[in-house]
């Protein structure tokens, strides 16, 4: 009997499906779909098998018993064929509507399979050449075609949303089959058609489906690739799940001892899946609210009475995964709120709640667009003019930073900058606003309208750039604008934590002509050595010490005292805030140099505040 190829490939595909069924699984709707094909083709080889051995015995065998062994060999076959689409089909629809068209398919075969078992059927047999042929063989193979067309019709229209490894192992399988059916078709003694379907299986297990892809080999549990293709099953389905994220100094063999009880626990007991994610972090998925709760406090049990284990465990806890409506941001919102917590987070952990999470899809979002506003060229500078006491004119202006909304709508800086500062891109932003700054100077109306220098301001991230003075000469160097028309703004903190750093660019920058300003002084830690140390020009009080001056008269004394003192060591002074024409007036007496606030403007476009300070200096003489 010519059997050989359709045994070897049965002890294949039982190899396949005893190796795929022995690991760790994580019970994924893909999972079933190609645990299923494994079946249906031991079950196609053993008819295939069946079938010649009908077919070589058909004297001694009832002739009923062959003729539907044969039919249900071809039946078999058309619909391994159609799980091998339905397969494909996983990867371009969602769970819901791939088991829709998985209802749809069967009926379709179920049609098919009876019209197979009415149609008649012969059998060729002739010494090692045993086959099947008639209406019934040409239905099956004919449907078998109409089948590897649609398929490849899918490959190929959907090939950008299918993974490219998938991609390739499917249309691999398929055009094995088509080369084992052309060769079987011209050489009948070559039964070629199982083996071929039994070696596309081991292909999808090579490159895809093998278990040990989603195993972390150090400990033996999930990985992060696992980790990801089980939220996006979750998320497609909506399906609520809770989650346990912590993370560790480092990963030694004490500590290790404590991962392997802790995932012995939440792996047999409690039915929850551990996951091994970059770093010394791992995450517990269950979805059940009470095996979570039940691994909430046993894990807090066992911090307090082993104190030699995970003692420096910082845990978070997530009631709902699907509160982070997406399940590319579940990760980030657990680094998130690490890294909001800076290590300090409780023994007994913390429950990111509804709330959380919410602040951290507004950081997210607020991110996005900060990012788009930068590749879209939406970001704009906004200029408030500053008065100066002595001239009576508008001599300088605060460049401020303001985020267009493709709407037209403005964001303000209250609602980006603190989102901008945590994430870093406040470095993009300031190098923008410096840009377009320096833009503006370039065209020679601000020099006309009476215009000196713009405040710029300098955040923390940009201070502690080493090559910082390098940077913005080199930015004014390309527009050739003059570093004295800038005048840079630094912070109390800034100057706190980069002084070094701050220094060295300060100074380089002051001998191109730049000059500094020390900003928001009477807010936060503000210390007096500040203006003593750093080389600034002008002291910037903070609207709210400009407010108290005129509501606590402690802050009266101080006010005065500041000015004066600032006098004495050659800096001038800018009230920030000032709101109306009594507080105007108010600080002009006890010698503010410069006053900032709404009383004179808000802060508006480039052209608005040209035609301002030509207004306004145009009347004075």
């Amino acid at each position: 009997m010519n059997i050989e190829c359709q045994c070897c490939g049965l002890v294949v595909s039982i190899l396949l499906l005893v190796l795929y069924s022995g690991r760790k699984q994580l019970g994924l709707y893909g999972e079933k779909i190609f645990k299923n094909m494994l079946i249906v083709t031991i079950i196609l080889l053993v008819l295939d098998i069946l079938s010649l051995v009908g077919i070589a015995h058909q004297d001694t065998w009832d002739p009923m018993v062959v003729m539907g062994i044969c039919k249900l060999y071809i039946a078999t076959l058309v619909i391994e064929c159609w799980s091998a689409l339905l397969y494909l089909l996983h990867d371009v629809v969602d769970e819901k509507r791939h088991w829709k068209a998985t209802k749809i398919l069967f009926g379709v075969i179920g049609v098919e399979c009876l019209a197979m078992f009415l149609l008649p059927l012969n059998i060729y047999s002739s010494g090692r050449i045993m086959y099947t042929y008639g209406p019934g063989a040409i239905f099956a193979y004919g449907c078998c075609a109409v089948n590897f067309i649609a398929i490849m019709v899918v490959a190929f229209s959907e090939k950008k949303r299918i993974p490219k490894l998938r991609w390739s192992a499917i249309v691999i399988w398929m055009l094995l089959w088509i080369g084992a059916a052309i060769w079987q078709f011209f050489d009948p003694e070559k039964l070629l058609v199982g083996f071929a379907t039994s070696l596309g299986m081991m292909i999808l297990y090579a490159a895809l489906e093998n278990p040990e892809v989603n195993l972390n080999r150090e400990l033996g549990c999930f990985n992060g690739y696992a980790l990801e293709a089980y939220l996006k099953q979750r998320f497609n389905l909506k399906k609520k799940f809770h989650v346990i994220q912590f993370s560790m100094d480092d990963i030694s063999p004490e500590t290790s001892e404590y991962i392997y009880r802790l995932m012995h626990r939440s792996n047999v007991r409690d039915g929850v899946l551990f996951f091994k994610l970059l770093g010394p972090e791992f995450m517990m998925i269950t979805e059940d609210r009470r095996r979570y709760n039940r691994l909430i406090r046993w894990i807090h049990n066992e911090q307090q009475r082993s104190s030699d284990y995970f003692k420096n465990i910082q845990g978070l806890g997530m009631e709902n995964g699907l509160d982070v409506v997406e399940s590319a941001r579940l990760t980030k919102v657990f680094k998130y709120f690490f890294n909001k917590f800076n290590g300090q987070v409780p023994d007994t952990g913390i429950e990111i709640s509804k709330d959380m999470i919410d602040d951290f899809l507004l950081h997210e979002n607020m991110q996005e667009e900060i990012n788009l506003a930068l590749t879209e060229d939406r970001v704009e500078v906004f200029l408030q003019p500053i008065f100066s006491v002595h001239s009576g004119k508008f001599e300088s202006a605060e460049a401020l930073v303001r985020i267009r909304r493709r709407d037209g709508g403005l964001i303000y800086p209250n609602d980006f900058i603190p989102v901008a500062e945590e994430s870093g891109s406040i470095l993009a932003l300031g190098e923008r606003v410096f840009v377009k700054t320096c833009e503006f100077i370039a065209t020679g109306r601000m020099q006309k309208a009476g215009v000196k220098y713009i405040e710029v301001n300098l955040s923390v991230l940009q201070c502690e750039q080493v090559d910082l003075a390098n940077r913005l000469h080199a930015i004014m160097e390309e527009y050739q604008v003059p570093s004295s028309a800038f005048n840079l703004e630094i912070t109390e903190t800034a100057t706190l934590n980069v002084k070094k750093n701050l220094l060295s660019n300060m100074g380089t920058l002051m001998d191109l002509g730049c000059s500094f300003s020390l900003d928001d002084f009477g807010k936060g830690e503000s210390n007096l050595m500040y203006i003593v140390e750093m080389p600034v020009c002008i002291v910037k009080m903070d609207y709210d010490l400009t407010k108290a001056f005129f509501e606590v008269e402690k802050a009266k004394h101080v006010v005065r005292t500041v000015v004066q003192m600032a006098h004495e060591m050659g800096l001038h002074v800018v009230s920030e805030g000032v709101e109306t024409a009594a507080e105007a007036d108010a600080l002009k007496a006890i010698g503010i140099d410069y006053i900032q606030g709404f009383y004179f403007s808000k802060a508006i476009p480039m052209d608005e505040f040209l035609q301002f300070v030509e207004k306004k200096n145009s009347l004075i003489q």
